[in-house]
């Protein structure tokens, strides 16, 4: 097995061998059919990596990276045919081993891959533990695992499959995004749906969806509903908003806190489309009596 040693510097002016070794793996990255051999990294090297190239990545898994570095630390590393993957312009795939490398400052030997088309990553290891929020990320979607979240609930309603429970695929979140969703106002109503989180144990990712919904109707008056759901000031055109809460909070109590996904969405459509109505509304009109119960249009 012929193993190439690479040693990059970090911290101080690289000599020139080094600077060379850099230029080097850019351009196994640029290579034509994704060029692979077998790397002996270094601590540094590894680091100098992570600083490098690894911008649009899944986000890093701490419990991996603490494994990984105690097999390094006590020789239990192994050469297994798993690779670290480049893409032209990116790692894409390693950086928790590196990560490890560094931690544990042991060197390890793997496998590489260079020169991936950055359009099929998501498409890559369906079999391992990537998620729809991992393909966002890699995007360079801001607030991935909230937007990831949002987009099933907006897809299920733009579907009209609110009651599935299916999931997205990696590839099928991203293209929905990239295909019905405005990432301007999807920023919007991450910012509106963490105020709210902090009123209640509302979910994120729904009331993101929830305020994407209500803004493409009417802006303004979104803005205004969620400004009431997250400071308690109601108003008397937001009394709806309150009573959505009170009903909420009374099935929080009820049920030690399990409050089904679909009361929720159904309280808060209630209470918006209430508030659109300029009504007050009763107790019934907040309630989820169950699958059976079809949810509610939401009004513009």
């Amino acid at each position: 097995m012929t193993v190439t040693p690479i040693e990059l510097a970090r911290g101080r002016r690289r000599p020139a061998h080094e600077d060379a070794t850099l230029e080097m793996i850019r351009q196994m990255m640029l290579g034509e059919h994704g060029p692979s051999t077998i790397l002996r990294f270094k601590p540094a090297v590894a680091r100098a990596i992570l600083d490098e190239f690894n911008s649009n990545n899944r986000p890093k898994k701490s419990t991996k990276i603490t494994q990984f570095a105690h097999d390094m630390t006590n020789g239990n590393w192994a050469v297994t045919g798993d690779t670290i993957k480049f893409s032209t312009l990116y790692l894409r795939d390693g950086q928790n081993r590196l990560e490890a490398c560094a931690k544990s400052e042991k060197p390890f030997i793997t496998h590489v891959v260079f020169g991936l088309d950055d359009r099929i990553f998501t498409l890559l290891d369906r079999g391992k533990p990537r998620t729809v929020a991992d393909a966002f990320a890699i995007a360079g979607i801001r607030n991935p695992n909230t937007v990831a979240g949002a987009v099933r609930w907006l897809e299920k309603f733009r579907n009209n499959t609110i009651k599935d429970r299916g999931a997205l695929q990696q590839d099928e979140g991203l293209a929905a995004y990239t295909a019905y969703y405005d990432p301007t106002l999807m920023e919007r109503a991450v910012e509106a749906a963490r105020a709210v989180s902090n009123a209640d144990d509302t979910p994120k990712t729904i009331a993101t969806a929830l305020f994407y919904l209500f803004a493409k109707k009417n802006p303004t008056l979104a803005a205004e509903f969620f400004e009431a759901w997250a400071t308690r000031n109601w108003g008397n055109r937001m009394r709806p908003v309150k009573k959505a809460s009170a009903h909420l909070a009374q099935l929080h109590e009820a049920s030690n806190g399990r409050v089904h996904e679909l009361a929720r969405i159904k309280a808060w459509i209630a209470a918006w489309n209430l508030v659109v109505s300029r009504r007050i509304g009763k107790a019934a009109d907040f309630k989820w009596s169950g699958k059976d119960d079809a949810m509610p249009k939401i009004k513009g």
